[in-house]
Parts: C-alpha cells; sequence; structure tokens
C-alpha cells in the first residue's frame, strides 16, 4: 500500500488510540431494554483487559500446536489444518501424547516439561473461558458502589449456594493475562528446544 494510496484515504489508515469512542459508536442507538446492564455500561479498560486476556490465550493453543505438529513431523500446512479449530483441552490431550513417549521426543527431561506444560495450561485454561463466554453484570459493592462482576453459576451448580459473583478489575484482568503470557513464553522456548533436537 503506497504512501500515495493512503494520503487519499485520510483517517481510514490512521493508528486510532482505542481508549476513545470511534466515531460509529458515537451514531450507537441506546439499548432497546434499559436493564440496567448492556455492553455500553462496560468501561473500555475492562473491554481492552478481556481482549488481552483472550489473545493471550489464542498465542498459547497457536504455541501449543506448533509444539504439536513438530513433535509428530507433520508438514505445517497439515498441522495448520488439523489442528487450527482444536480447543485447549484436546490440544493438552495430544501434548500429553507427544511428551509420553520417546519414539517422538527421546529426550526425557523435554518430555517432562512438556508434560507440566500441559497440566499447567489444563489447570488454568478455565480463567480464559471464564471471560471469553462469562455472564456479566453490574451489582452494588459493600461499600454502596455500583462494581462490574462475573456471575459464577458454576458455584451455584456444584454447591448449591445462591448466585455469586466476582468482582472484575483491570489489576485482575492483567495479572491473569500475565499468567498466559507466561504460559506462551514457555511453549515458544519449548518450541525452540523440540525444533532444535529434531534437527540435530
Amino acid at each position: 500500500m503506497t504512501d500515495a494510496f493512503r494520503a487519499a484515504q485520510p483517517g481510514r489508515y490512521a493508528p486510532r488510540n482505542m481508549t476513545t469512542p470511534s466515531p460509529r459508536r458515537a451514531e450507537r442507538k441506546p439499548p432497546i431494554r434499559r436493564s440496567g446492564f448492556s455492553p455500553e455500561n462496560v468501561p473500555d479498560d475492562i473491554k481492552l483487559g478481556i481482549g488481552e486476556l483472550i489473545t493471550q490465550w489464542s498465542y498459547v493453543s497457536f504455541q501449543i500446536g506448533v509444539i504439536i505438529r513438530v513433535g509428530f513431523g507433520l508438514a505445517p500446512d497439515t498441522g495448520f489444518a488439523l489442528l487450527s479449530t482444536t480447543d485447549v483441552q484436546p490440544l493438552c490431550r495430544a501434548l500429553r501424547t507427544l511428551a509420553g513417549s520417546d519414539k517422538w521426543i527421546p529426550a526425557a527431561a523435554l518430555r517432562e516439561e512438556l508434560k507440566q506444560l500441559a497440566d499447567d495450561v489444563q489447570r488454568k485454561k478455565d480463567r480464559r473461558h471464564d471471560f471469553a463466554h462469562g455472564v456479566f453484570g453490574l451489582a452494588k459493592s459493600k461499600d454502596g458502589r455500583a462494581v462490574f462482576v462475573r456471575y459464577r453459576f458454576g458455584d451455584v451448580r456444584e454447591r448449591r449456594k445462591s448466585l455469586a459473583s466476582e468482582i472484575v478489575t483491570t489489576d485482575l484482568l492483567r495479572d491473569l493475562a500475565d499468567e498466559a503470557y507466561d504460559l506462551g513464553r514457555r511453549a515458544q522456548d519449548l518450541t525452540v528446544h523440540l525444533k532444535a533436537l529434531k534437527r540435530s
């Protein structure tokens, strides 16, 4: 894309500050049902935090897929075709299968690290699902302030409690995104080690 082409369409290709409302957002109609909660009630920094969390987890899934492809000796296009729509849980199962035998990975230490990665991802993946598929709303805090919450229906189903909720803050989302980032970096480092092993 040439600079002349960009200049001919001012504003379209300029970077936009995600914290400022887009022109289209200003044109949106108000919610039909005013129940006290709508997507417009969610602060932008919360939306950005949820987006970052989901993005970091997408990279975790992608990198585990790379490990599986390299470990089993699949061509890149074949690996992508087989794994691109696979959820986190079956990816972890495939990773454990890969790490369960020296047929594919002769280095015992690397196999143990891959098993540990699968266990850690399996243990933490639900926090990604909490926000990617959560039910949100507004509630009152102990001091009477309106706070953004995620409702915890699992607590009701599993423990027969009344409906519980979790207050969602930017700090919480940042911590969860950092955890996912760390998992992604571990997966990336293990991919490098695995590729070096396959080349040797």
